[in-house]
């Protein structure tokens, strides 16, 4: 990785050499030298894509404050991606990615990460809260992911590996949290699922459908993807179908949106080898999607020991808006996300939060 980083560096140490040499020398060079410098110049920007930056780290929030204090409550997670495909933790899921049928030249990115999610039920005050509410639970688990990306499709598998329980730490989590902002101290923990290992394999598969240019304004832009994406474990399994639209200036070759997602598909970009990502970008997207749910731990309880559970509906909707900013190495996404009813008897519906990420590029 080092060695990567290094090798970025001075490819943009030579680039701006090369662009300086030929600017204070054009009138004296002669023209087939001015040629070879440009070829070499064009070299360096072909082989460093977001001028250089191949690595990113980021950290995801979605939490329901200002909305409610309920369900799914909060999410937090912390990836951290570069290009390659050399990690020992994601060489069966490249092994698994290349058996599927390319037409198009790829490339190859992994992810790592570490998150953790929160489920109360619809009223932290109740002491005692009904066996047919919502359960308290929590999930605590580290993930990694492989990403093979051509500029209109992407491929992401993933492994997730953790615990439900009182060994997720939720409880401390966000009665820390609760008493640093002043809400209220909840009080259903001693309810809560028992502690289980916990596993989700995730697969993800997306298409850039279509893409356009609406309106004649530099930089602005249209697209649409299409994906569809499957979960399996005792943490949860279920299926997805997914529609996102975007508009806005540069958008950039990734195929979803920032949310705390077990296949981290957010996290598969194309780089345009033959021209350096934009400086910025700043669009604002609409999607929408239908998940058909098999089993959910956080709804139905454990799966092998007596727990509280409810009975999760088959199928969920979710419907989301957000934007999306970035200036250089920075970036930074916004999104509210409205959800269905997750299961049958649910008081309040549908359920609103949010989700904040902030990503660094380097």
């Amino acid at each position: 990785m080092k060695k990567i980083f290094a090798l970025s560096i001075f490819q943009l140490l030579v680039c701006a050499c090369v662009f300086a040499a030929a600017d204070k020398s054009t009138k004296s060079l002669r023209e087939d030298d001015n040629l070879k410098l440009k070829k070499i110049a064009a070299k360096c920007v072909k082989d460093t894509p977001y001028f250089g930056y191949s690595h990113t780290a980021s950290v995801v929030v979605e939490n329901d404050i200002y909305f409610s204090d309920r369900y799914y409550t909060n999410g937090i997670k912390f990836q951290y991606s570069e290009s390659g495909n050399d990690w020992w933790a994601t060489m069966p899921q490249f092994g698994l990615l290349r058996l599927l049928p390319w037409t198009s030249k790829t490339q190859c990115l992994q992810s790592a990460a570490f998150g953790q999610n929160m489920y109360v039920n619809s009223d932290i005050n109740i002491p005692n809260p009904s066996p047919k509410d919502h359960p308290y639970s929590g999930f605590l688990y580290v993930g990694a992911a492989a990403h093979m990306v051509s500029e209109d499709r992407a491929d992401s598998f993933a492994i997730n590996l953790g615990i439900v329980g009182p060994h997720s730490f939720a409880e401390q989590t966000q009665k820390i949290y609760h008493d640093i902002i002043g809400a209220d101290n909840p009080l259903g923990w001693h309810t809560q699922l028992g502690d289980e290992p916990a596993a989700v394999l995730s697969y993800n598969h997306a298409e850039r459908l279509l893409s356009f240019e609406p309106l004649p304004i530099e930089d602005f832009s249209c697209d649409f993807i299409g994906s569809g994406q499957i979960n399996a474990g005792n943490a949860l399994t279920d299926g997805r179908l997914k529609g996102l639209f975007r508009f806005g200036f540069n958008l950039p070759k990734s195929f979803d949106a920032s949310r705390i997602d077990y296949s981290m598909a957010s996290e598969a970009v194309w780089a345009n080898p033959d021209k350096p990502a934009a400086k910025w970008h700043c669009y604002m997207f609409l999607a929408a999607t239908a998940r058909f749910v098999a089993y959910d731990i956080a709804l139905d309880g454990n799966t092998y020991r007596k727990s509280r559970g409810v009975d999760s509906r088959p199928v969920v909707g979710e419907f989301m808006v957000g934007i999306s900013s970035r200036y250089d190495f920075i970036q930074a996404d916004l999104i509210w996300t409205a959800r269905t009813q997750d299961y049958y008897g649910q008081e309040y519906s549908p359920h609103f939060f949010w989700a904040l990420t902030v990503k660094a590029f380097f």
